[in-house]
Formats: structure tokens, C-alpha cells, sequence
């Protein structure tokens, strides 16, 4: 388990319930990412990578210049124009990302999008869009793959992958930007969901790994 802070001190609670707060005296922004081989690969095995997870916490103040911003090497966005929600974080120092769902990982949410309600999707084996996430490690080294060092069995069938994802925002916070005619969005929420990759065709239960994944996040600028 690796912990990453930024400044990190006590502060001020933020009133939770009231969905439009302007006058927020500060931002608690996290992300603890979690991990699990639910049907570890050979190469899991290999790395003794069964579970990982990852936390980061920051405040940012509203006396602070950068206070509409988000932690270093996160993003989140929604369109103003197309639903679909996407999160990615990781660090430029590492060769991958600790993570990352695209907008087709979660392709119904608008921008304006309901509060306590799980938008769910899910993309079948062999589905053009049947990969919409990346799941990786805390080292920002190492990602979820089947065969140690790529050498395949001669009896591996093509690659194909199915996954289930659902997003929940349980808050929002919009603070109006002077030079902007659309307030900056900040939200929390959780995540959670499992990718299946398939190494065998047409048998379903050989070289099979999966992966559950969760996600909480609080305060997060979400982009434009």
C-alpha cells in the first residue's frame, strides 16, 4: 500500500448537504483507489500482486491562487455538450498510469448529472468497446496482464475482455468563476466495478484473469 499527502492539516468542515455551495471556506480532494485479483493471472502470481491500493489527500484553501484545481496528474472531465465521465491519475515520473476510465466506461453521465444514483455500464466479451478502462498498480510500473514476460502458450486464443463499472455521485459543489460563464464542478463520489480478460477461445474458463476494482473521490475539479 503506498500513501501519497499534500498538505495535509485540519480544516474547516464543508456543509455535505447543500448541493450548490458557493461559499465553501476550503476543498478536501481524495482519491483512494483499491484493487483485487479476484482470478489472479500467472503474471500476478509472479509480482505477488494479489491486491494494491492507492490514497492521495490534499486541501486547498480559497485564498489560495490555485484553488479551482485539481491533485497533480488528475483528471476528470464531462462535456459540456456529450454525457460521459472520465477519471485518470497518474504520475509523468512513472511509465504508467495508476488508472484510467475513459468516457466510455461511463457513457450516460451529463454534465448535469443526479446525485445518489448509480449510472452502471457494462461492455460484453469481444464488444468494440469491450476495454474502456486501464487498471494499474501504485508503482505506476505494472498493469493487469496474463502471461509473465508475454510469452504465450501455443494453445492461447485470441484476446478479448469483458468489464462492469458504476459510478455514484453522493455530492457537488459549484463555485462560480468570474471570467466564466459556467461554474467550476466539484464532486465526489464512488466507483467501483471488475474487468475479465480471456486468453482462450473458444473455452471461457482457461487462461482467464479478473480484477474488481473501487474508487472514492472527494472534491474533484470535473473539467469541461
Amino acid at each position: 500500500m503506498i500513501f501519497l499527502f499534500w498538505n495535509i492539516v485540519s480544516c474547516k468542515k464543508n456543509n455535505d448537504n447543500n448541493p450548490n455551495v458557493s461559499n465553501v471556506d476550503s476543498l478536501n480532494q481524495s482519491v483512494v483507489y483499491k484493487t483485487i485479483a479476484t482470478i489472479p493471472s500467472p503474471a500476478d502470481s509472479a509480482r505477488g500482486s494479489f491486491r494494491d491500493s492507492l490514497s492521495v489527500f490534499r486541501i486547498k484553501y480559497k485564498n489560495e491562487t490555485d484553488f479551482i484545481s485539481n491533485i497533480p496528474n488528475l483528471h476528470a472531465y464531462i462535456d459540456k455538450n456529450f454525457n460521459g465521465f472520465g477519471l485518470g491519475f497518474g504520475d509523468t515520473n512513472n511509465s504508467l498510469a495508476y488508472f484510467g476510465f475513459s468516457t466510455s466506461n461511463f457513457p450516460d453521465v451529463p454534465r448535469q448529472y443526479l446525485l445518489n444514483y448509480a449510472y452502471k455500464h457494462v461492455s460484453t466479451r469481444g464488444a468494440p468497446d469491450a476495454i474502456p478502462m486501464y487498471l494499474g498498480s501504485s508503482n505506476g510500473v505494472d498493469g493487469m496482464h496474463y502471461f509473465v514476460n508475454n510469452v504465450y502458450p501455443p494453445d492461447a486464443g485470441s484476446f478479448s475482455s469483458a468489464t462492469y463499472s458504476s459510478v455514484t455521485f453522493n455530492k457537488l459543489i459549484k463555485i462560480p468563476i468570474s471570467n466564466r460563464l459556467d461554474s467550476a464542478y466539484f464532486s465526489s463520489g464512488h466507483i467501483t466495478g471488475y474487468r475479465i480478460d480471456y486468453y482462450g477461445l473458444p473455452d471461457t474458463t482457461k487462461y482467464v484473469q479478473r480484477w474488481d476494482f473501487t474508487v472514492d473521490f472527494t472534491d474533484l475539479l470535473i473539467e469541461p
